[in-house]
């Protein structure tokens, strides 16, 4: 569908035309050629992509991922796995805090958010200086052995 096929006799377009295509009226300056923009990227993208696009576009809070099940589970398996020690600086509880971070961050990743390989141990210090912009995996070779320690004295 196109503007230019709506034109009138005259060569202008009617306020129900506009209308059609979410324009108001009096139409804003440069309004055909913002539309021709949006027209062309919606032929380009087939309609079950754009539905796609909103159904990942849909967040589910960070309280609700966080408070659900699967992830107190999957948080519980990480620290089976990795050990109580900050894979980053050493650090162990008491002293330190223990949070277990994504590797690949959720808002980047939400496909990632309960994978187990993209789990780490880190302290709070640590995940907060990674924050969601470094995407560094601190998980090492020599980790099995201080996560079997770890398993078993907690």
């Amino acid at each position: 569908m196109d503007i230019e096929d709506y034109k009138t006799s005259k060569g202008g377009y009617t306020k129900a035309t506009l209308a059609k295509f979410g324009i108001s009226w009096p139409p804003p300056r440069g309004w055909k050629k913002r539309l021709k923009k949006q027209l062309s990227k919606e032929a380009k993208q087939p309609a079950l992509q754009k539905v796609e696009k909103k159904v990942a576009k849909t967040k589910v809070s960070k309280n609700q991922f966080y408070n659900s099940w699967e992830w107190k589970k999957l948080r519980y398996e990480a620290f089976l796995k990795h050990g109580r020690i900050c894979l980053c600086c050493g650090a162990r509880p008491p002293e330190a805090v223990l949070h277990v971070d994504h590797i690949k961050p959720l808002k980047k990743y939400p496909e990632l958010a309960l994978d187990i390989n993209n789990l780490q141990i880190l302290c709070r210090s640590c995940n907060m200086g990674k924050s969601n912009i470094d995407e560094t995996d601190w998980r090492q070779e020599e980790e099995t052995e201080a996560s079997e320690f770890w398993r078993y004295n907690l």
